[in-house]
């Protein structure tokens, strides 16, 4: 995965950073504030603390993966104050991560829709409601 400054003036030809964390591709990607998440073909998602004033800094991966999925992670969608996240997964669940402790994310619920493949997920400025497209539609 890479990551960009987006403050510099003109073309920037190059990536900031280089970030692994995954064994396997990064599929999805989200941002709220501070935090960086990444969810990938390891059906894993990661986050990373971002530090803003240090923005050429390499970002902090946080220690535990989360797990939920039996299959890729293909969306996900943090609330603006990034403390609910929201990974949908191509094993047609949707996990709900309460992130109040980001160094300690709980999985709060799961809610599943057996045999279809999510392809985009969004949740509600108040995590009350979550939206997915799956891929029979």
């Amino acid at each position: 995965m890479r990551l960009w400054n987006t403050y510099s003036r003109g073309t920037v030809r190059s990536p900031l950073q280089e970030l692994s964390g995954h064994t396997a591709i990064v599929n999805a990607v989200a941002a709220a504030g501070t935090l960086l998440a990444t969810g990938g073909q390891d059906d894993t998602v990661r986050l990373w603390r971002l530090d803003p004033a240090q923005p050429y800094q390499r970002p902090t991966l946080l220690p535990r993966p989360m797990r939920s999925h039996s299959g890729h992670i293909v969306a996900l969608h943090l609330t603006a104050g990034g403390r609910t996240l929201l990974s949908a997964g191509q094993d047609g669940t949707a996990a709900l991560w309460n992130l109040t402790r980001q160094d300690q994310p709980v999985l709060r619920d799961t809610l599943r829709s057996p045999g279809e493949t999510f392809t985009s997920a969004a949740l509600s400025a108040d995590a009350k409601h979550a939206a997915y497209v799956p891929t029979c539609e």
